[in-house]
């Protein structure tokens, strides 16, 4: 072997272990928000939000007795039932027949006729390097299966057309790869690591969840605003029907379909939120790819730096970057954000706040729709909303404590104010008064409720109107006051300084998984703390300077058991 072989190997080899090493944070960083989005945030709002939407309408509909043939004295357990039946039979019923369909398409794989089988001396160039870049990865076992298809952009896909997987790869790019370009070598580096990392499995269950969520959620605000269309319908005919304008019976007509939208238009909300968090995921394991694709070319920035001045790779535009922060289907981050994180370790080794921002915003809106009363007194939306809390304060905390191992350059200021004020703001959407705004929502809820046609006088639209603002304003001050409290503002600069401290003070471990759960549970008993000392506040006179504990409390802990944990290993050294 050559000084020059020599030199070529010993760089790529830092290269692998930089790109693992940033692998092994964005996983960290993956796996939290797995954990909350599979054991708190899907199950709430595919399970408990449609079994609160059945009981509102299996009670309307019970009130319907005159014109029901099943009437609810003869038939009491039938809407009894209903409730149960559409909240947790109709979820599952669904996700099993998606199961099953599946898995009926994975047990008989096909290649498609538009992907095809590798031939010819460039076909064995391509598969001798596509094996290479596979053993450089570390991987043992054989390479998946390799095959193209008609396209002069520079692509390929990792396809899930059978349990193990395949790469296809365009003819641009196996035009380019034998020639030892270096973006092809990246692409297909990136989709050997969605195979490497068992991302395809991940795909496929992602998008069952996305597909159930759809089926279930815009089902239920189908079914709602069809129930109350047929209350318009008859209000309508019936305020015709005893003289009044046609202003009048239109107007009456318009505050039950307003009131429809408000209270099932929270279902369309849940599959938002849903929507958006999948796709979230989806585009972390995307961005976990490209690391490791970044480690055949030399590293993280240069990989970021090739991406961006190659001709071939898409310039992004500005709609590109709106999508990515609000759209809900995201799944890839626009080319020149890939290529810009990748070379900013600041970035790419700390929680993605802006892409995970409309999260949090759907998570803290949802309690406060008034008509959705049940759903967030029953504590599902307060638990929603400190389980993304607490998912922020874990990443950060986490992926900041392996920062020193990680990265080359210190966190910086900006980057620790930005993450102390989302930590900041998580935890003081916690502490919002929802009690504070029952008053205006029983309001708003009373003088809107539309009893069934022919049964009293229904609401003055004008009324609701005015009560619709009062509810809005109320409800706003109350998430003012937790947001923009003197005791959030006090904490802010608290919590910059423990952001800052961390990457300086803690110390790698050499168990890891040992201390990701002893810093969880630290963080999870900070985050308990705050909550039961809030409610005991809410009960005695308090001042804005004895909130601050409650809003640092997690972040503290999780600093002190990272501390803690790398001055033991240190002494054990």
């Amino acid at each position: 072997m050559t000084d020059r072989d020599t030199e070529t190997l010993a760089f790529n080899q830092h290269a692998y272990r930089e790109a693992s090493v940033a692998a092994k944070v964005l996983g960290l960083e993956l796996s939290i928000h797995q954990v909350i989005f599979g054991l708190v945030i899907f199950p709430i709002n595919i399970v408990v939000v449609p079994y609160f939407f059945a009981e509102q309408m299996a009670g309307f509909l019970a009130s319907w007795a005159p014109w029901s043939p099943l009437g609810y004295g003869t038939y009491s357990w039938i809407w009894q039932l209903l409730p149960s039946a559409i909240g947790f039979g109709g979820p599952v019923a669904v996700g099993a027949a998606i199961y099953a369909l599946d898995r009926r398409r994975l047990a008989k794989p096909q290649l498609s006729r538009k992907y095809q089988n590798l031939a010819g001396n460039s076909g064995q160039q391509i598969e001798h390097l596509f094996q290479q870049l596979w053993s450089d990865l570390g991987q043992q076992n054989p390479p998946p299966k390799l095959s193209w298809y008609s396209d002069l952009n520079v692509t390929a896909r990792a396809l899930s057309d059978s349990r193990e997987g395949s790469i296809a790869v365009s003819a641009g790019l196996w035009d380019r790869a034998i020639k030892k370009d270096a973006v092809a070598r990246i692409i297909l580096v990136h989709e050997m690591a969605h195979v490497m990392f068992g991302d395809l499995n991940a795909f496929r269950v992602l998008g069952r969840c996305a597909m159930l969520a759809r089926l279930v959620l815009l089902s239920i605000f189908a079914a709602g605003m069809a129930l109350f269309g047929a209350v318009a319908a008859t209000e309508l005919s019936l305020s015709l029907g005893a003289g009044a304008s046609v202003l009048v019976a239109t107007g009456r007509a318009a505050t039950v379909i307003a009131v429809a939208g408000l209270t099932f238009g929270a279902a369309l909300l849940a599959n938002a939120l849903l929507q958006r968090y999948i796709g979230f995921l989806t585009m972390l394991r995307e961005l976990r790819a490209d690391v490791i694709g970044s480690s055949s070319v030399g590293g993280l920035e240069r990989a970021g730096n090739i991406l961006r001045e190659d001709g071939s790779i898409r310039v992004s535009t500005v709609a590109d970057l709106g999508r990515s922060l609000i759209s809900l289907d995201i799944t890839h981050l626009p080319e020149s954000e890939r290529s810009a994180i990748l070379a900013n370790q600041r970035r790419l080794l700390t929680p993605k706040l802006r892409y995970f921002a409309l999260s949090l915003v759907l998570c803290v809106i949802q309690p406060l729709n008034g008509f959705a009363a049940p759903f967030f007194q029953s504590g599902f939306a307060t638990l929603s909303i400190g389980a993304v809390g607490t998912a922020l304060i874990l990443c950060a905390v986490l992926m900041l404590s392996r920062w020193r191992a990680a990265a080359r350059r210190r966190l910086g200021w900006p980057r620790a104010i930005m993450l102390a004020a989302v930590i900041t703001v998580a935890a003081a959407c916690v502490h919002i008064d929802f009690e504070a705004t029952s008053v205006a929502i029983f309001l708003f809820s009373e003088v809107a409720s539309v009893p069934p046609p022919g049964l009293g006088e229904p609401p003055d639209f004008g009324v609701v109107v005015d009560v619709a603002f009062l509810t809005f304003d109320t409800i706003s001050g109350q998430v003012l006051a937790a947001i923009g409290s003197g005791a959030a503002l006090l904490s802010w600069p608290i919590n910059t300084l423990l952001m800052w401290l961390l990457p300086t003070l803690a110390f790698p471990t050499g168990d890891q998984r040992r201390s990701i759960v002893v810093t969880s549970l630290a963080i999870f008993v900070g985050v308990l703390i705050s909550n039961l000392g809030r409610s005991h506040l809410s009960a005695v006179e308090h001042s804005e300077l004895s909130l601050v504990p409650l809003y640092v409390t997690g972040p503290l802990l999780g600093l002190l058991a990272c501390v803690v944990q790398g001055r033991q290993t240190r002494a054990s050294g």
